[in-house]
């Protein structure tokens, strides 16, 4: 009940909605100003009608899907949500649009998609900037209105304005190489593109070397009488970008690092999304918010309804040992947002712990540096700034704990300085009209969001003995520096959390796991070493393929190091 929308089911939705003429759809090669599909996915079934199902046989919940339409072609162009069902043939679909959000959807709100891309990058910003080749090609030896060999392409931050209605990107050039993310030029335009007729896009400003001008012309003008500051980039940064083999490197050996290998074939059972790992069960779907776990089980017993990604925010400036070898499942999945790759992992371990963990890794997205720069972050390279910029994270956590009635308090905790973000952690009654803690309207909307979480903690509802969701907010700081090129590295870069039980077993339950090795010093004088173990195979049998062991002697000490 909770897989993704298999692609029968997308083109039987988006076949659905395309037939019907009152919405006007467009079914491909679609424009700004008509109206066009952004997404389909899979509407989540109530969790009521979930658990009837998974725990008591009740009726299968149908499935829904839910599509997202840009209708630019309106007098008034708009944002619509339709919920659509059943799958897998429609027969209805029904405006959606949850009590939470506060208000109807601004289009300016929308997320970028293809075609105004299109419009802005193939057509609109080369004629605009076609007379100022001269310039770009004097000041960085790149052009690009029909470019050929040393071309500029384009870069844009958001939210697109200063406040909410407003849709105006101001588009930076950067050197068209590998990493192109580190090459900015210090040439940037402010482009108004608020109508969805692109006739009617304007450029409202420029700026060249930390100079700012009203219009093209002006900068035009000013350049060619010499009356302005002018640069001539050097090109002896091309190179810091690429992974070509370079610098020195010592080692000792030029053999090949160590590799994990699975003797016997996997641990682990995937049938479609339900996977089986040991004594974890779980079902998984990818969202447009990203990887979603569901009805999480451990030695059959569910201790959580979802877990899943909901946002990312980076804002920009003894005698007796015993052991356990830690075998672990990781689902993992890769997000590009842009230059970073966000690595999302959810690690299950059998001692009954979940771990959600989250490394970005990828370019930094740099700007020109000048000599005010520092007060930002770091010169990484030649005119190259890395502005210091945060990562934050946010995760739902539906939590059943023996069923839905659970209950939330602090022990001895108190807060004596602020966090990066207000909430390291909210938990509030689980409600149906509270999905989400963001929107994909939100970046470019950050003023009148369309979902503004202080809405779920303001009504102040009792938390005790109720179906509680933990909304779990990580982060950290980063501080770019030259290591940080050509590409920024997950280690020392990551966040997470961990989910983990509480006087909840009698005991450590992976005690019970096969991979149990215990190590026990012989008969004193003897030199022997007991080992006790409980897979199929004894250590002087093996019956798989196992790597040569060198002789271990322990007495029950620690020798010397």
């Amino acid at each position: 009940i909770f897989s993704d929308l298999t692609p029968t089911e997308l083109t039987t939705v988006k076949d659905f909605l395309v037939s019907d003429k009152n919405l006007n759809i467009v079914a491909s090669e679609a424009t700004v100003n008509s109206n066009y599909i952004y997404m389909i996915e899979l509407y989540n079934p109530d969790k009521k009608e979930a658990l009837n199902y998974l725990d008591h046989g009740g009726a299968k919940p149908a499935r829904v899907a839910k599509a997202v339409v840009f209708r630019g072609a309106d007098v008034q162009p708009s944002i619509a949500e339709y919920l659509i069902g059943p799958l897998p043939n429609p027969t209805w679909y029904r405006p959606h649009s949850p009590s939470t959000r506060k208000r109807v959807i601004n289009f300016s709100s929308r997320p970028t998609t293809i075609p105004e891309y299109t419009a802005l990058y193939t057509h609109f910003l080369p004629k605009a900037l076609e007379k100022v080749n001269h310039i770009l090609e004097e000041s960085y030896g790149y052009t690009y209105h029909n470019c050929t060999k040393k071309c500029l392409t384009v870069g844009e931050v958001a939210p697109k304005g200063l406040k909410s209605g407003e849709r105006r990107s101001w588009v930076m050039l950067l050197r068209q190489l590998e990493g192109f993310y580190l090459h900015p030029v210090g040439f940037h335009v402010l482009v108004n593109h608020e109508s969805s007729n692109t006739a009617k896009w304007a450029v409202e400003k420029v700026y060249y070397h930390g100079q700012y001008f009203i219009s093209i012309e002006e900068l035009i003008t000013k350049y060619d009488k010499g009356s302005i500051t002018k640069i001539k980039l050097s090109d002896s940064s091309r190179e810091s970008s690429g992974y070509n083999r370079r610098g020195a490197f010592r080692a000792d050996t030029s053999q090949t690092g160590p590799r994990q290998y699975e003797p016997e074939g996997h641990r682990y059972r995937v049938d479609g999304n339900f996977v089986q790992y040991m004594p974890w069960t779980f079902a998984f779907r990818i969202s447009y918010m990203g990887l979603q776990i569901f009805d999480i089980k451990y030695n059959g017993e569910r201790i959580v309804y979802e877990m899943g990604l909901q946002d990312v925010v980076s804002y920009y400036t003894g005698n007796d040992p015993g052991g356990l070898v830690n075998y672990v499942l990781v689902i993992r999945s890769v997000n590009t947002v842009y230059n970073y790759d966000y690595v999302v992992d959810y690690i299950f371990y059998q001692n009954g712990v979940i771990e959600a963990k989250i490394h970005p890794t990828g370019y930094l997205v740099a700007t020109y540096f000048l000599g005010h720069g520092l007060k930002y972050g770091n010169k990484i390279f030649d005119h190259v700034l890395g502005n210091v910029h945060t990562h934050m994270i946010n995760y739902k956590l539906d939590m059943d704990i023996v069923g839905t009635s659970n209950s939330f308090k602090t022990v001895n905790l108190q807060l004596e300085n602020t966090t990066v973000q207000r909430y390291q952690m909210a938990v509030t009654k689980r409600k149906e009209t509270e999905l989400y803690s963001g929107s994909i309207y939100n970046q470019h909307d950050p003023w009148d969001p369309a979902v503004y979480f202080q809405d779920f903690i303001n009504d102040n509802e009792n938390i005790v003995n109720q179906d509680l969701v933990a909304w779990v907010t990580v982060g950290f700081v980063h501080i770019p520096h030259s290591e940080d090129v050509p590409n920024t590295a997950t280690a020392c870069n990551g966040a997470g959390f961990f989910f983990r039980p509480f006087n909840f077993y009698d005991e450590d339950p992976s005690v019970a796991s096969r991979d149990v090795v215990i190590l026990r010093p012989g008969p004193p004088g003897s030199g022997e070493t007991r080992v006790s173990w409980w897979t199929e195979q004894s250590p002087t049998e093996p019956s798989v393929c196992l790597p040569d062991i060198q002789p271990l002697t322990y007495n029950g000490t620690r020798g010397p190091v």
